[in-house]
């Protein structure tokens, strides 16, 4: 029977795949399995090159509204420092008045005698009729 397993296996083996017949369809079922998703990758990017010319378009759109947009603003920013410079202009000038005004504050109630103490025209009006002093 050795003999006969040796003679089948004998007779047989040319019907046997060899190793590197065997390695090479391993390699073309992978290679058919990235062809598929070679394909699948192609068919999903064809659009974007219809997308290409549409958004340089838009971005030429976009860099003119930009420059129209920089235009309408460059006298808003000129404005802008107008504005500015009067309202700090103002400030000053508003305390200035607040400084006048507080004097004028002070002049009247010592005129007028409001501190506590006889104001001058009070003292004037007892010298002329010979009142206190």
């Amino acid at each position: 029977m050795a003999g006969q397993g040796g003679v089948w296996g004998n007779l047989l083996a040319p019907l046997r795949l060899p190793e590197r017949v065997l390695e090479a369809l391993d390699e073309l079922a992978e290679l058919r399995a990235i062809r598929s998703e070679l394909t699948r990758v192609r068919e999903q990017t064809e659009p974007l090159s219809e997308l290409l010319p549409a958004l340089e378009r838009l971005n030429e759109d976009l860099g003119t509204r930009l420059d129209a947009l920089h235009e309408t603003l460059a006298p808003v920013d000129e404005r802008l420092a107008t504005i500015e410079r009067t309202t700090g202009e103002l400030a000053g000038e508003i305390q200035a008045l607040h400084e006048t005004v507080r004097g004028v504050k002070e002049d009247i109630k010592r005129m007028s005698g409001l501190r506590g103490e006889r104001g001058m025209a009070e003292r004037a009006r007892d010298r002329l009729v010979g009142g206190k002093d």
